[in-house]
Formats: C-alpha cells, structure tokens, sequence
C-alpha cells in the first residue's frame, strides 16, 4: 500500500467516524486519534523501509565508484595522496577548480577522491552553498527576525 492509499483509507475512516451518530464527541476523537495513529504508524514504516532501501543502494553505488579497488604499489601511493590532497579543501569552490585541474590532468585517483567527499554535493539551498556547515548552523541558531509575507513558515 502507498502512502497516498494509505491518506485515502485514513480520510474515509475519519468521514465514517464523523457519520456516526452513536459516538459521543469525545468517542469519535479517540477513534479518531486511533485511525491517525495507526496510519502515521503505516506510513513511517514504508518510509523507513524506503529510506532503509536507499541507503543500501546508495552505499552500493558508493563502493562501486568510490570504494577501494585493488591497489598495489604506486597505484596505492597516489590513491592515498589523493585521499589526503581532497581532505584539505574546506570550501568547494577550491574543491571544484581541483576536481577540474585532475580532469584536465586525467588524474582519476585525485577526481574519485574529490568526488567522494561530502562537499562536493552539498543538502542546502543554493543560497547557503557557499557556506560551511557551521556557518548555516549558526545562522540556524541566531536570533535574527524574519520579515515578510513568508515569516511564519520560514522562522
């Protein structure tokens, strides 16, 4: 069942619920509570069942484009280096004029270290892109008043 059937089963439970004429006010809210309840409960169990899916699927794609491939020698040298060379950016700006020096170069070790980074795909409005992670939290978390027509929602 998808959460959208489960939505609907959920408003036609409410509409008979609210039909019945042998319900107390106070009887027709706890079958109420009951029927929302059991329906947040359906709908987070697909939802950690599809984020569960996700995950797994992400973590193989990871492995096959980023994972350790069988590495010896130089080969294992330049791949740590890389490693190493990728961690140090901390603005992707910088990150992203590496990522394409090592492409231009063809160095590969270097653009699938730069690529496996967390910044390269940063979760944030284009409008926080250009901050660390702790530079939006702080903004997050200061006291500043929103203004506008949007204010509720966006505070």
């Amino acid at each position: 069942m998808t959460p959208d059937q489960i939505r609907e089963q959920y408003g036609r439970q409410v509409d008979r619920i609210r039909a019945r004429e042998d319900l107390t006010p106070q009887a027709k809210q706890v079958a109420m509570a009951r029927a929302h309840t059991a329906a947040a409960q359906k709908i987070a169990a697909i939802r950690d069942a599809d984020r569960q899916q996700y995950q797994q699927r992400k973590t193989t794609l990871e492995k096959r484009l980023f994972g350790n491939r069988e590495l010896s020698g130089t080969d294992a040298l330049s791949a740590r280096d890389a490693r190493e060379r990728a961690a140090q950016y901390t603005h992707p700006d910088e990150a992203m004029r590496a990522y394409q020096r090592a492409q231009r170069d063809g160095d590969k070790d270097m653009m699938r270290a730069l690529g496996s980074t967390t910044y390269m795909t940063p979760d944030v409005p284009s409008e926080l892109g250009r901050m660390r992670p702790d530079q939006v939290a702080s903004l997050a978390n200061s006291e500043l008043t929103v203004y506008g027509n949007d204010a509720p929602e966006a505070a």
